[in-house]
């Protein structure tokens, strides 16, 4: 484009120092040619920005989509190990539960056999490790509201 834009110049200079019609003529004709390539570099160099620019918004969109699909699974990812890492917290500490809640239970039937017998000793730390293991573990004490749950689902009343 700059060549042509120089050709067309030198074109103009010597059509205004040419004093000879049929040669004033000619070049203006080879004037108008030169115009006209130029003008259809200039359409196709525009066509060429906008086919660029068109490849350049669909990599961008195809990246965003891209981008927006890493983070979800990400997102998953990260979901699914911090409920595996729930869980086995929430294991540890039922087991646990359930053990300083037996121990409790065995150590209030311990006294009560002290302070009774040692026929209710037996029973007090019978009884104390289930109902003391059940309350560490967040369950309720059976009662006929609430009878025991031997299934092994989860009990809708907690």
């Amino acid at each position: 484009i700059r060549a042509l834009e120089e050709r067309i110049a030198e074109l103009e200079e010597r059509l205004r120092e040419e004093r000879d019609e049929e040669r004033r003529r000619a070049l203006e004709e080879e004037l108008r040619r030169e115009r006209e390539q130029r003008e259809k570099l200039e359409r196709e160099m525009e066509a060429l920005r906008e086919e660029r620019e068109r490849e350049r918004r669909e990599v961008e969109e195809r990246h965003r989509r891209e981008m927006e699909e890493l983070r979800r699974c990400y997102e998953r990812q990260a979901r699914d190990e911090a409920e595996r890492r729930l869980d086995s917290v929430r294991q540890g500490a039922s087991a646990a539960a359930v053990a300083l809640g037996a121990a409790v239970g065995a150590a209030v039937g311990a006294t009560a056999g002290a302070l009774i017998g040692p026929r209710a000793a037996a029973a007090g730390s019978a009884i104390g490790a289930v109902v003391g293991g059940a309350r560490a573990a967040g369950r309720r004490r059976h009662s006929k509201n609430h009878p025991p749950n031997f299934s092994g689902a989860e009990d809708p009343a907690l």
